[in-house]
């Protein structure tokens, strides 16, 4: 072994270390082979069991080495089996892997757990790039359940938002269709769907909003509402103004009202329910403008 550093055989002295090492400390021996270390750790990587190039880099991170490990687990990724996404250095090895054409998740794994052990580290961390947009449809039932989502929307690249963000709002839209008044978009969530051209939560059944008309579900649906982007209230203005009608929801009638400004169809919408206005304490006559620039004056059939 001293004949091969004085001589600068790299490839021997990995092969010699293979031998008579230990795999962690012969990985670690031969990355400061003096001169040029990389043919044989490229050797000694490609010899040792792919677990063991991954164990090293993880002790040990380097971008080098990390380029190697990445060769095998790409072609075997149960070598990923110990995936922490808590520590950076799984991060970044699990990012190198996935970029580099490796499947996202190692077999067998528990990708409930890895998945909140993830949103739990990007509450500070980066994210691991390339990842998200590959585990997306396991990532966002975790997402939407979550409870630091503004901060995770903030935090993730437009690629992973805009794989994210169609799933979020489907799983919405599947909550509202099992009655769930509590499911509701955050606003950061809500304001990228409009800027990545998602369209907004659409509840099914006879009403558009029907689940948001459950018993007791008044002060979460307003609420849930009341986050939608303009886009989305736009296109809902006229049977969130018939539910209010119908439910005689006077605080649903006052959300239309104060929003009567941002497109005629909200205004439109928010007259057809100006009577539930009246009996929440507004005036008997209210102007309502939002269409062509001209007031509208409607007078309740309270008002006398």
């Amino acid at each position: 072994m001293r004949r091969a550093r004085a001589r600068r055989w790299s490839c021997l002295h990995a092969a010699l270390l293979k031998t008579t090492r230990p795999p962690s400390e012969a990985i670690a021996a031969q990355r400061v082979f003096p001169e040029d270390p990389l043919p044989g750790l490229r050797w000694l990587i490609g010899a040792l069991p792919a677990v063991e190039g991954v164990r090293a880099y993880v002790q040990a991170p380097d971008a080098t080495l990390c380029a190697l490990v990445v060769q095998r687990t790409k072609a075997e990724p149960a070598s990923l089996v110990g995936l922490d996404p808590s520590e950076a250095p799984w991060r970044a090895l699990w990012s190198a892997h996935v970029m580099a054409g490796g499947a996202p998740w190692p077999p067998g794994v528990d990708k409930a757990a890895l998945c909140q052990s993830l949103l739990q580290a990007l509450q500070t961390a980066e994210e691991p790039l390339g990842v998200v947009p590959k585990i997306a449809e396991d990532l966002a039932p975790h997402v939407f359940r979550g409870t630091a989502r503004a901060a995770l929307w903030a935090r993730l690249s437009a690629e992973s938002t805009r794989a994210l963000i169609p799933r979020v709002v489907t799983l919405l839209n599947e909550a509202l269709e099992r009655g769930d008044v509590r499911a509701r978009l955050s606003r950061s969530c809500s304001r990228r769907c409009s800027s990545y051209g998602v369209s907004g939560p659409q509840a099914g059944g006879a009403h558009p909003l029907a689940p948001v008309g459950a018993p007791d579900g008044r002060g979460a649906g307003v609420q849930w509402i009341s986050s939608w982007p303009t886009s989305a209230l736009v296109r809902h203005a006229h049977p969130v103004g018939e539910l209010a009608l119908s439910r005689r929801w006077a605080k649903l009638a006052e959300l239309l009202y104060s929003s009567r400004y941002r497109d005629k169809q909200i205004g439109q919408a928010a007259l057809s329910c100006i009577d539930l206005l009246s009996i929440s304490g507004h005036l008997p006559s209210l102007v309502i403008w939002g269409w062509g620039g001209t007031p509208t004056t409607r007078t309740s059939s309270f008002g006398g």
